[in-house]
């Protein structure tokens, strides 16, 4: 079956593919919604962050979403110097939990801020934090708030289950 597109639909077909047009439609889309496109852009950033840096491990397009200084709340209170300080935390965490995935079960965006409710699974197979591998499947409930101005990443605060942690690393049986 042969398929004839008119010019019309030829030309939005050409726009669609061009990123300006995209941004355009994007804008006109949250207007008409009521949403302020700015939230909408933090909103899509955290998502981002999570789906590409922490589930797959890839940063290439990421660095354009932190400051230079993102202020952290774990494990202790201190300031991640630079996206390539932030792809180290991510690695160590990856090396530990190869198959490492946070399961983002809620995203609300308002104001510059990005709430998350999260599960993060994996299986415990290299070094991590100085524990040896335990090759113990985890599931530990995580909470971050994330602070975004003008469009970057500047504060994390997280949240999470420490002591299901702890328990599911215990070697063992009575681990995972």
């Amino acid at each position: 079956m042969v398929m004839i597109a008119d010019e019309g639909t030829l030309r939005r077909r050409r726009r669609s593919s061009d990123p300006a047009f995209r941004a355009d439609e994007h804008a006109h889309a949250c207007a008409a919604k009521g949403i302020d496109m700015a939230t909408e852009d933090d909103r899509a950033a955290a998502i981002a962050i999570f789906e590409s840096g922490w589930n797959r491990g890839e940063f290439g397009g990421l660095d354009g979403h932190l400051r230079r200084a993102v202020r952290l709340s774990r494990p202790r209170p201190h300031t991640c110097h630079g996206p390539r300080r932030a792809r180290a935390i991510v690695a160590g965490w990856r090396r530990g939990f190869p198959d490492l995935h946070f399961d983002l079960r809620d995203v609300v965006a308002e104001g510059g801020r990005v709430a998350i409710r999260a599960t993060l699974t994996g299986t415990h197979r290299g070094e991590w934090n100085g524990r040896p591998p335990t090759a113990n499947a985890i599931a530990v409930d995580h909470f971050f708030l994330l602070r975004f101005d003008q469009g970057l990443l500047v504060e994390v605060f997280e949240v999470l289950d420490s002591a299901a942690l702890e328990r599911q690393l215990e070697p063992g049986p009575s681990g995972g």
